[in-house]
């Protein structure tokens, strides 16, 4: 089991609880016996309906420099790489019809396909591209 990291700052409110591995990841705490807070969201106080997302993807990182208030569309976009993704990069698949990679990346709610390509690395490299320009900042850079 990991530890959570927090700045300096944050350690004297963070120790007044204790501290637990939630199923997903992350570390939480018990306010009382129907409310329950993620250690991210007790550093960063996001408003009611924004999330907060981990810029590096490690859910027990929670310094604040790796922590952002975020949508939920753009906490989508720094997604890790589903566990059953076959190519080993997120948006790329082999299509068995046409012998070809296919890549493609979701934006506002639709896929867009980003074309076919003769090998993975010519797919890989249009849909990082696609994630500059369609996802910027809230990317995920650690694949």
């Amino acid at each position: 089991m990991g530890r959570a990291v927090v700045d300096l700052e944050d350690l004297i409110k963070v120790k007044k609880h204790k501290w637990y591995l939630s199923s997903s990841g992350y570390a939480m705490t018990r306010l009382n016996r129907k409310e329950q807070m993620f250690l991210h969201r007790l550093i960063v106080k996001p408003a009611e309906k924004t999330l907060v997302d981990h810029i590096d993807g490690d859910t027990l990182n929670n310094k604040r420099a790796n922590l952002r208030e975020c949508t939920h569309q753009q906490n989508i976009m720094n997604q890790k790489t589903r566990i059953d993704n076959t190519s080993g990069c997120t948006g790329v698949n082999f299509c068995k019809v046409k012998c070809r990679w296919r890549a493609r990346i979701h934006v506002d709610g639709r896929d867009k396909h980003l074309g076919y390509f003769e090998s993975l690395t010519e797919a890989e490299g249009a849909r990082k591209a696609a994630e500059i320009h369609y996802f910027g900042e809230f990317r995920r850079k650690n694949k």
